[in-house]
This record gives C-alpha cells, structure tokens and sequence, in this order.
C-alpha cells in the first residue's frame, strides 16, 4: 500500500498543471506597471490637447482683432495718434478669458503706413501668448 501511495504521489505532481502565486503576482505587477504608464500618458496627451486648443482659440482671437483694425476707416480716432487698446475680458469660443491688447503705431517703418500690433494672452494659462503684427497704409 505504501508503495501505491508513492506511485500516486508522483503522477499527481507530473499532471498538476497552472500557475504558482508568485507567479500570478508577478504578473499582475507588470501589468498594473503597463496600466499607470498608460495613464500617465493619457493625461500627458489630455493637457497638450487642451493647451493646443487654447493656443489656437487665442491665434483666432488675434486674426479676429487684426481684421476688425483692418476694416477701421483711416478716420478712426486709433489712425489719428499712436495708442493702444486692451480689453482684458474677451471670452473664447472654449468659454476661457483672454486678453486683447490691440496697438496702432503710426509712420513705422516709413512715412504713410501705420503698423497694427495685436497680443492675445490666455488669463488662465499664462504660457498661451499669441501677437502678430501687420501694416496698413495711410492713404
């Protein structure tokens, strides 16, 4: 009898097949590594989407107020003398607040032309800074 028990003792062991506990934990450990490093690029892609978004809005913004300075007549009051306009609540079609500083420089770089510079800023995300500038002639 005890030899049948030793018998059966060793087919057991060459038929038992499947995965020791070590094993199954050093598995889910990778796979929760391969998780957190996916999640952690997801939010990485999340905030470049809304920056770029952001960046965006505020590039429209600018071509907006350099079209509305273009469609100025040069008997506007901004023609007759260098200022600078700011309107500190223009609100984006994202629903953020911007910044819009519009400037007329006149007789720059030469006589009869007056360069228009435009500078949007994001009021929450302050690294978001648009400005272009152009000119428009005089006469």
């Amino acid at each position: 009898m005890l030899k049948t028990f030793a018998k059966d003792q060793s087919d057991m062991k060459l038929n038992q097949s499947g995965f020791t506990l070590i094993e199954l934990m050093v598995a889910i450990t990778i796979f929760a590594i391969g998780l957190l490093s996916i999640a952690g690029m997801q939010i990485t892609s999340i905030n470049s989407n809304t920056a770029s978004f952001q960046r965006t809005e505020a590039a429209s913004l600018a071509q907006d107020e350099m079209e509305f300075l273009f469609s100025l007549p040069l008997s506007d009051a901004r023609f007759n003398n260098n200022n600078q306009v700011v309107d500190n609540n223009r609100i984006g079609s994202d629903g953020g607040s911007y910044s819009v500083t519009s400037g007329v420089t006149l007789n720059v770089p030469s006589t009869g032309l007056a360069r228009l510079d435009v500078q949007v800023l994001n009021n929450v995300n302050n690294n978001i800074n648009v400005a272009i500038s152009s000119y428009k002639r005089l006469r």
